[in-house]
């Protein structure tokens, strides 16, 4: 025969649960956030699997770091990506400890000044386009009520006419 209701009440809920499971997944694939978090710990794990393929492992990097110029040159040969790498590494890493040169604070200075006149260039101008619109906008609010005022002022005159000529109708018929 048919299911009891406790039986359909038990079906009911484990529905439930698979959709609200499923749900919770859909919610977790789509989310922007844990989109993010899953391309970050993609990248790092590419990240730290070109790191092995290049440097090797860390204990032997920890147990070559006397030998690792030779090392270095004999995993690249052959292999300019890697050989780029190391490079663009030893780069940062030098450019990272160098302090700033007085160009570059003198480009960075000056950029800073620039940024900040756009910006009270742009506030002005925007300061401008709002008193103009509010200009329009009262001009506009002016003339909308001259006009409800007029409109209102001929609706009250037909009104009144319409009336009296309600009145005369019905005191001629009596």
């Amino acid at each position: 025969m048919g299911q009891t209701a406790g039986q359909l009440k038990n079906d009911v809920r484990a529905k439930r649960a698979d959709v609200s499971r499923d749900l919770d997944a859909l919610g977790d694939k789509l989310s922007p956030g844990r989109a993010l978090d899953r391309r970050k710990d993609s990248a790092r794990r590419g990240l730290h699997n070109v790191r092995e393929a290049v440097m090797g492992s860390t204990s032997e990097v920890a147990g070559g770091i006397t030998d690792l110029p030779r090392s270095a040159s004999q995993r690249v040969r052959g292999n300019p990506l890697a050989a780029g790498l190391i490079a663009f590494g030893a780069g940062v890493l030098v450019a990272s400890l160098l302090p700033r040169s007085e160009t570059e604070q003198e480009l960075a200075q000056s950029a800073s000044e620039g940024v900040q006149r756009a910006a009270e260039e742009v506030r002005g101008a925007g300061e401008h386009v709002v008193a103009d619109l509010r200009d329009s906008a009262q001009t506009a609010l002016a003339e909308v009520k001259g006009a409800a005022s007029e409109s209102a002022s001929h609706v009250t005159d037909a009104a009144s006419s319409a009336a009296s000529q309600v009145r005369e109708t019905t005191s001629d018929g009596h």
